[in-house]
């Protein structure tokens, strides 16, 4: 039995060894007692160096503490994942960090073993798809200014905005790039209607009016066509309904309406009401900020209403 038990112990060495990954074990002090992986011998790193040290006495502060927080996390007998980054620019280095605690007979928690990634390319890879990403919401972006060059930097105001309003709300970073696309495309949908109706200066007639109502409508129908991953396309639908049912296209109420439409409708009438329009002079912040005080509740969302006004009260101004 001894013969068997060694011999699995020296397969699983094998493995651990020949691995790419970083695979190594904590004490419950959060040192390091062990660490394996074929990297340690390509890259000539001297293992002395880490062993009986926690990541304290390893890294620099603040790759430190993200290190010791997950440590005390696994600690408490809960698996954790995390990445981490280390380096500058092209040299950047990306590992993900899966974190396990080790328990005895009595179910006590006597240390940790971890295994670690290195995810640089998947990260890479993941910018450069952002990067085609917003190259192609600028190109989208350039075709609306053609026939409305306010819409465009409309827009970018509103972006502006909305992503400073869902920061101060703590929305999580995939609800965050969500609403970050669907402002910097909200009203892509005006594609559809004349140009001359989008510049008119006076009063708009009730045709015209309807058809500018349905531009929410018109963006979803384009965005919906576009994979993003996120609700981008929905919640550019959304962003002119309204809590009371008032709202435009589908007069939606509530707990009907995305949080993140929710924000975009808020930012989008601040941005308006502050800035010239073809139809009338520049009203002023003092007055969008009243505008939104006035239809809490009714309109608008008391705490995104909340948080917008925190945010220019806080001395905020749009580029």
């Amino acid at each position: 039995m001894y013969s068997r038990l060694r011999e699995r112990e020296e397969k699983f060495r094998a493995i651990v060894e020949s691995t790419d990954d970083i695979i190594f074990e904590l004490d419950r002090e959060s040192r390091l007692t062990a660490i394996f992986g074929a990297w340690i011998e390509s890259s000539e790193v001297n293992t002395d160096f880490f062993i009986g040290k926690t990541a304290a006495e390893i890294f620099p502060e603040g790759i430190a503490e993200v290190h010791m927080m997950n440590s005390e996390i696994a600690l408490s007998g809960e698996q954790t994942t995390y990445e981490w980054s280390f380096g500058e620019d092209v040299n950047q280095k990306h590992y993900s960090i899966n974190l396990s605690p080790i328990f005895d007979e009595e179910g006590l928690v006597t240390g940790l073993v971890g295994i670690g990634r290195d995810i640089t390319k998947l990260k890479e890879t993941e910018e450069a798809l952002r990067r085609s990403r917003d190259d192609l919401l600028l190109t989208m972006s350039r075709l609306l200014k053609v026939k409305d060059p306010y819409t465009v930097d409309h827009q970018r105001k509103v972006e502006e905005i909305a992503t400073a309003i869902a920061e101060r709300l703590k929305l999580p970073n995939e609800k965050l790039e969500a609403l970050r696309i669907a402002s910097i495309l909200h009203d892509i949908g005006k594609l559809s209607i004349p140009a001359d109706i989008l510049n008119k200066p006076g009063r708009l007639n009730e045709i015209e009016w309807a058809l500018i109502k349905n531009h929410p409508d018109e963006g979803f129908k384009i965005l919906k066509e576009i994979h993003f991953g996120l609700p981008v396309a929905e919640i550019v639908r959304q962003h002119h309904e309204r809590i009371d049912g008032s709202g435009y296209p589908r007069g939606l109420k509530d707990g009907e309406i995305m949080l993140e439409a929710r924000i975009l409708a808020v930012a989008d009438v601040v941005e308006a009401v502050s800035s010239h329009r073809p139809y009338r002079r520049a009203l002023g912040l003092e007055i969008a900020l009243e505008e939104i005080k006035s239809g809490v509740g009714t309109k608008y969302d008391e705490e995104v209403v909340k948080a917008c006004l925190e945010l220019f009260n806080s001395g905020f101004v749009p580029t």
